[in-house]
């Protein structure tokens, strides 16, 4: 009998890891739960946390960011980063009451104003021109969860970015139980607005990015995202060979040593960005003051953001960033009058020759 038992065992083992496999998901199935769950969303609240880690030139290095979303359909977001990079503060804020739409810098202390868009892809990801980019963990776009949210099928958007998804595991992910994905995820197209920001970026559009998602098995949420952003830096900082020496003024032989060391130290540069959510709420009210915007005192209304405002302030002169002089205020302005003597000695004034082309010859005698 021992030998039939023994079989027996063994053949019901076979038979459970057969059906634990059956039932395992696949990818695209956990993707488009998901998908469905973001797609049906009326309402939207977080905040999450955002943590930079950096290793170069045998340094490790961490930062830490934090961000919050509240948004309604069809397009009323308030959408706030907090970040601190080299000793450095810069806060962004994007804001719609559904009329009108604002972003706001802390770098500058600037602002824009405009029409709100009539969807929330339009509000987040064109209008604020790319300032965001540097503050998200999708090198270009408003960031992972935030950006699928926010795309008018958030489905097809998450269908887009993990084309190559694989399930890797589970794992219990802040006392929930969540399935555990990879994938590489390109570059979306730049909008239009955003390629008019003043950046020296490369074409980095067939850059691959390893990205890692925790999704709820519970709610078909994205609680983390976690993408390796080593690839786009070192196309960065190839690029950014020629970059200029520091502010202050340099010989030429030592603006050679800065542009060297500046390269030896970003060559082999790793960086990984993890963006965790926290205090999901779907389908809550929201009451409308929170989509409010009122500018900070002293504050500058811009046509765009200044994105060099917050560069410069790290101490990061990239070519194209330079501080622009400010225009003088006597431009396009007529000129004062004034009282001179021509050479035969015959008093005349500017306004006489008001219309006509004048040629004024500043020389002194010693």
């Amino acid at each position: 009998m021992k030998p039939k038992i023994t079989c027996l065992g063994l053949a019901l083992l076979l038979c459970a890891l057969h059906v634990g496999r059956a039932q395992e998901p696949k990818p695209e199935d956990i993707l488009r739960r998901v998908g469905e769950v973001y797609k049906g969303l009326s309402s939207y609240r977080d905040t999450a946390t955002m943590k930079m880690q950096m290793k170069m030139m045998g340094m490790d290095i961490s930062m830490d960011m934090s961000a919050a979303l509240a948004m309604v359909k069809p397009n009323k977001v308030n959408l706030s980063f907090k970040m601190n990079m080299m000793g450095m503060s810069n806060d962004l804020r994007v804001v719609s009451d559904g009329k009108k739409l604002w972003t706001h810098m802390s770098a500058g202390n600037q602002y824009t104003e405009a029409d709100a868009p009539p969807n929330l892809s339009g509000a987040a990801l064109q209008k604020i021109g790319g300032a965001a980019n540097m503050m998200g963990p999708s090198p270009n776009t408003m960031g992972g969860v935030y950006e699928i949210l926010m795309a008018e099928d958030p489905q097809k958007a998450l269908a887009d970015k993990a084309k190559n998804a694989k399930l890797v595991g589970s794992e219990d992910l802040a006392g929930k139980s969540t399935y555990v994905l990879t994938w590489e995820e390109k570059l979306p197209e730049m909008g239009q607005e955003q390629q008019a920001v003043p950046l020296p970026l490369p074409d980095l559009k067939d850059l691959a990015f390893p990205v890692k998602v925790w999704v709820s098995q519970e709610e078909g949420l994205i609680l983390q995202m976690a993408m390796d952003m080593s690839p786009m830096f070192r196309a960065l900082f190839a690029a950014f060979g020629e970059i200029g020496a520091p502010p202050g003024g340099v010989d030429k032989q030592q603006q050679e040593q800065f542009k060297e060391q500046f390269k030896a130290m970003l060559k082999d540069m790793q960086m990984t960005l993890t963006m965790t959510h926290k205090d999901i709420q779907l389908n809550a009210p929201i009451p409308d003051e929170t989509f409010t915007f009122q500018p900070p005192a002293g504050a500058k209304r811009v046509d765009q953001l200044d994105m060099g405002a917050m560069m410069r302030g790290m101490g990061l002169p990239f070519p194209g960033m330079e501080e622009k002089p400010a225009a003088s205020p006597w431009v396009g302005k007529p000129a004062p009058d004034f009282v001179l003597k021509d050479r035969t000695g015959k008093t005349v004034r500017l306004s006489q020759f008001r219309g006509k082309p004048v040629l004024l010859n500043f020389w002194a005698e010693f």
